[in-house]
């Protein structure tokens, strides 16, 4: 009984481990990085991984890419590469994924926070920061 148990366990994670490499390699060209577990990526070392980060940078260079759980991520460790991220590329990182649970759940993307980058997100984010995080309501709700 115990057997059998563990083996479809085994079985499960091996059939979402050959699913997510056909995924993973098809879709999207990722930098290098490290490879992960197959359900956890690289999550398990998230307590030593200041130790470990300075290997792969040596390893893999300022811009590699890892898996945080299912997500992959692609990290950016010098100022330089950062910079081109957050500065010079930012319209192409700014947007967000697209899924059908955030169209149901969230109103058609029509809030702040899962709305695509463009002229409604940042009318949104312009009401968000004058009407609600202005310093006047700061000063009314600390009284």
């Amino acid at each position: 009984m115990a057997y059998s148990m563990w083996l479809a366990l085994v079985l499960v994670a091996l059939f979402t481990y050959l699913v997510q490499e056909l995924i993973w390699k098809k879709k999207k060209k990722f930098p290098p990085g490290p490879r992960g577990l197959p359900l956890i990526g690289k999550l398990h070392m998230a307590r030593i991984f200041t130790m470990i980060f300075i290997k792969y940078l040596k390893k893999y260079g300022p811009i590699m890419s890892m898996r945080f759980g299912l997500v992959p991520t692609i990290v950016a460790s010098s100022p330089y590469a950062a910079q081109q991220f957050l500065k010079n590329h930012d319209l192409v990182f700014a947007s967000r994924t697209y899924s059908k649970v955030s169209q149901y759940i969230f109103y058609d993307q029509r809030n702040i926070m899962s709305s695509k980058y463009g002229p409604y997100w940042r009318n949104m984010l312009n009401c968000a920061l004058y009407n609600c995080l202005a310093m006047p309501r700061f000063i009314h709700f600390s009284l």
